[in-house]
């Protein structure tokens, strides 16, 4: 009601994943349908795989005619291999499938987006041809899938994962190249808000300890990863749009392993530094995009370091 102008505006919604799935142990588990090389063990029976979460998604689509555009993912496709053309074939389906019944449950969202739920990492994808090659497939065959279902603006938001620093200036030109050439060979065009890592590369631990010692940095970092993908964006039409998703949380680490698979709790950043990088993301120039993730947002307004799953 208050409008763009207020500060407490959200413009994107992007919802990851809507589906029953093994590769999320926080959702309702799924029963034996899974593909049998699923990465967590089977549950119960409680939903079939891939059985959307309506009583979850109805709470929220209440409130997508607030936003902008609401970006809709679908599930994680458990056997998935990108290297694999069959594989991402048949990612392509069970996407669809799950879009489809969306479809079906929300028929005129007037404001809605694709999100490709596999994000991945960029910078990784472009460091061989043959790995833009596997992704050029799936996100061809993902979009090609979706689009046919209805023709939306799609939304990929994979993560850069090694700093900028590390590379080499001769591997920098090779990413770029091989990111141009992933673009150019997709069906559709394509919106990327890639994700800062400055969420991923901090630790925490209670009490109220956070360590930045190996973080990422936006002018390290982000600045020139995000003049990277502009300059692929110059070369690739077919990339519309670059945005940074200013991930807004930390991790406390599960005996040293990053990631909710992996036991490691996500809890909401300290806000005096979520404040810093945006000021250097503005002074910059760099846009920002959809950002992980809405409660994190909602509780640095609020001032308040809240974890997302309780209890501790």
């Amino acid at each position: 009601a208050e409008g763009p102008g207020s500060p407490y505006y959200v413009e994107f919604l992007a919802l990851q994943n809507i589906a029953c799935n093994q590769l999320d142990p926080i959702g309702p588990p799924c029963n034996a349908s899974a593909p049998t090389r699923s990465k967590q063990a089977l549950g119960n029976s409680s939903l079939p795989y891939g059985t959307i979460w309506e009583a979850d998604l109805a709470k929220i689509a209440k409130y997508f005619p607030l936003f902008d555009t609401v970006y809709v993912g679908t599930l994680w496709v458990d056997d998935w291999n990108p290297w694999d053309n069959a594989s991402n074939t048949r990612a392509a389906a069970m996407q669809a499938s799950v879009a489809q019944r969306f479809l079906q449950l929300y028929p005129s969202v007037p404001n809605m987006g694709w999100y490709v739920t596999e994000e991945g990492s960029i910078n990784q994808v472009g460091e061989t041809l043959t790995s833009s090659l596997a992704f050029a497939d799936f996100l061809g065959k993902t979009a090609a899938a979706l689009q046919s279902l209805r023709t939306l603006p799609t939304l990929w938001s994979p993560a850069v994962t090694s700093p900028f620093g590390s590379y080499t200036p001769a591997m920098i030109t090779t990413i770029e190249d091989n990111l141009v050439g992933l673009f150019n060979q997709l069906p559709f065009p394509i919106k990327l808000h890639f994700q800062d890592f400055l969420g991923q590369s901090v630790t925490f631990r209670f009490p109220f300890f956070y360590n930045y010692s190996a973080a990422f940095t936006c002018e390290a970092d982000t600045v020139p990863y995000y003049q990277l993908l502009q300059r692929v964006a110059t070369r690739a039409p077919r990339l519309q749009e670059v945005k940074v998703n200013m991930e807004m949380f930390a991790e406390r680490l599960n005996n040293g392993e990053h990631g909710e698979n992996n036991g490691a709790n996500i809890i909401s950043a300290s806000p005096s530094e979520i404040a810093v990088r945006k000021a250097c993301y503005d002074s910059h120039g760099l846009a920002v995009g959809a950002c992980w993730a809405l409660p994190h947002w909602y509780y640095l307004w609020t001032y308040a370091n809240a974890t997302v799953y309780q209890p501790y």
